[in-house]
């Protein structure tokens, strides 16, 4: 896929609680859904406790009190970064870390849509 346009829309630098992770079954209505579309699988949750920093760089967006991502799909593809999904195996459910990302808006293909790019993650010492 041939990224067009990437517009970063909001930073957040956000102080989480690990909730763990689960099952997630995808809902939407293709032929593929939900055990071939790649959106069902294990999902990390994380409760947002505070937030260090928040820059809104357009009319979008906003402080989140959750955040979560797909880890892995149900045919045990990564849908994340390697680094990404390493932190989280070794994560317990209740700690802390630093979870920083970006929310942008990005157009592949003359397609476009939001993508939450994790740029920190480690547990807090």
């Amino acid at each position: 896929m041939q990224e067009t346009n990437r517009e970063t829309l909001g930073r957040h630098e956000t102080v989480a609680e690990f909730q763990g992770v689960s099952e997630y079954t995808c809902r939407g209505m293709t032929a593929l859904c939900p055990d071939r579309c790649g959106h069902s699988g294990k999902m990390a949750a994380f409760e947002i406790i505070e937030y260090i920093q928040f820059e809104k760089l357009s009319e979008y967006g906003k402080q989140q009190e959750t955040f979560s991502f797909l880890l892995e799909d149900n045919m045990k593809l990564l849908k994340v970064e390697k680094w990404i999904y390493d932190a989280v195996v070794r994560f317990d459910k209740g700690d802390r870390v630093f979870l920083f990302w970006n929310h942008d808006y990005v157009t592949k293909n003359g397609a476009s849509g939001p993508e939450r790019l994790i740029t920190m993650l480690e547990k807090m010492i």
